[in-house]
């Protein structure tokens, strides 16, 4: 039987298997091509730039997630942008990306998380914000009622930010607790050690 999928789609998904599978020039290839058959298709952009990312091509990541926003404003896209940006360093602009999204949702878990964990530990001190680090990561605890070892780690990190230091050893404390009995043993290891 003839395929009835347009041929951008086809494109489209197989770049997204090559990316799945770890053959990235390969998915590259796929998806550049989809995007000359559709260019203004930000579903296409946004797949395109996790294996650009996949592959190490951040910046080239960061442009795609830029034009799939402009044509697309989404916030999960917003979110994997602002994330891309601090993974290259771009610290203020993934701080204006996070508050966007907390503008028009105001309890996006996600979000409140990793401004706060941002706003707590930025190796760039002009980034840092301890109380608004408390403030966030309190919101997003509140929310997740307390029971998440990585929100509750992100307010032990904003405690210490604050120089709240009993505050914060006694969530760390939590946080290792919350990982250990949910079997997270990786998270519990890694917050003994810091």
């Amino acid at each position: 039987p003839r395929s009835t999928l347009f041929p951008y789609t086809t494109l489209f998904r197989s770049g997204r298997v090559l990316s799945l599978q770890g053959k990235f020039a390969e998915a590259e290839s796929q998806f550049g091509t989809a995007l000359k058959l559709k260019p203004r298709d930000a579903g296409i952009r946004r797949s395109y730039a996790s294996a650009l990312a996949e592959e190490g091509k951040r910046e080239a990541a960061v442009q795609e997630l830029r034009e799939a926003l402009r044509l697309q404003p989404q916030v999960e896209g917003r979110i994997q942008l602002a994330a891309l940006l601090n993974e290259t360093g771009q610290f203020h602009e993934a701080v204006a990306e996070y508050r966007q999204v907390l503008a028009s949702q105001p309890e996006a878990a996600e979000a409140l998380s990793n401004l706060g964990w941002l706003l707590a530990t930025c190796s760039d001190p002009t980034v840092r914000d301890g109380s608004e680090a408390v403030r966030l990561a309190e919101q997003v605890c509140r929310l997740t009622e307390f029971k998440q070892a990585q929100t509750v780690g992100v307010l032990a990190a904003a405690y210490a930010e604050a120089g709240r230091s009993t505050d914060a050893v006694a969530t760390a404390q939590k946080a290792i607790e919350l990982a250990t009995t949910a079997g997270d043993a990786r998270f519990a290891r890694d917050r003994k050690s810091t």
